[in-house]
């Protein structure tokens, strides 16, 4: 029982060493090319409301 602790806690602590080059090396960098499909949104400030709301009164709970 005790080897397999002390092999867990070895590979744990190589791992943990390895770890940083392994993301380095497996990150992906990907790059999002072509066109925008979607058309921007024409948002009238005058076409936007506000909305209404009542205060809470506590001590009726």
């Amino acid at each position: 029982m005790f080897r397999l602790i002390l092999y867990l806690l070895i590979l744990y602590i190589i791992w943990k060493l390895v770890e940083p080059y392994f993301k380095k090396v497996f990150d992906s960098k990907s790059e999002v090319r072509g066109n925008q499909d979607q058309k921007m949104m024409d948002i009238n400030p005058d076409d936007i409301e506000d909305a209404d709301f009542k205060e809470i009164d506590d001590s009726k709970s």
